[in-house]
């Protein structure tokens, strides 16, 4: 590639036309406007180390490494794994997708105990028998309500885990009853179908 380029430079020195350069030195037009362009701006015709060809940043060392680092902190972002290996962020996302691994999101999901999940099912049997049975002039009203705690954040975007599979990622644990701020709201429905709704602040 290197004597490629250094025959197209001394045909473009002999102001020789870029459609017969093509023809001389079988190349396309892009390479030939490529070393036109270094010779205007007095750039060398050498690539940059490690440009053109495969990535061979990614051998098999650097991959044991980067799998030890994920192994270590799987929620780190690739952003960040790239600023310790002194990469780019591209570089990580192939060498991450060689290992087989895939960025899922951290789901959450409430902390149940066992007797507190037999206890949600005992309550909705009852609430759909009473739903049932309810007679026609009973006014429905619905309500629900908003927790500011001091449970664990999750962002669905950031908080990333790397893994071989979405069984693998661990949740984002709520308790039931943590030190929190509650806003309650209700909205109800009336015979002639009119809706009132609220908020309270508890």
């Amino acid at each position: 590639m290197e004597a490629k380029r250094q025959r197209v430079a001394d045909l473009l020195h002999a102001q020789v036309k870029v459609i017969d350069i093509m023809e001389i030195v079988k190349c396309g037009k892009t390479l030939v406007y490529d070393v036109k362009k270094k010779l205007e701006t007095g750039k060398g015709l050498k690539r940059k180390m490690g440009s053109g060809g495969h990535n061979r940043k990614v051998d098999e060392d650097f991959l044991m490494g980067l799998m030890a680092e994920i192994e270590a902190d799987p929620t780190r972002s690739m952003r960040k794994m790239a600023k310790v290996f002194e990469v780019s962020e591209w570089t990580i996302r192939k060498a991450v997708s060689k290992l087989g691994l895939y960025s899922y999101v951290r789901r959450r999901r409430q902390l149940l105990s066992n007797s507190a999940k037999n206890s949600r099912v005992d309550c909705g049997k009852k609430l759909l028998s009473w739903l049932k049975k309810k007679p026609s002039s009973t006014v429905l009203v619905f309500s629900d309500k908003k927790n500011w705690t001091v449970d664990q954040s999750r962002n669905a975007r950031n908080d990333r885990f790397l893994a071989y599979a979405v069984e693998e990622v661990p949740p984002i644990n709520q308790t039931k009853h943590p030190a929190s701020s509650m806003m309650w709201g209700w909205w109800q429905v009336t015979e002639k179908g009119c809706p009132r709704f609220g908020f309270l602040k508890a």
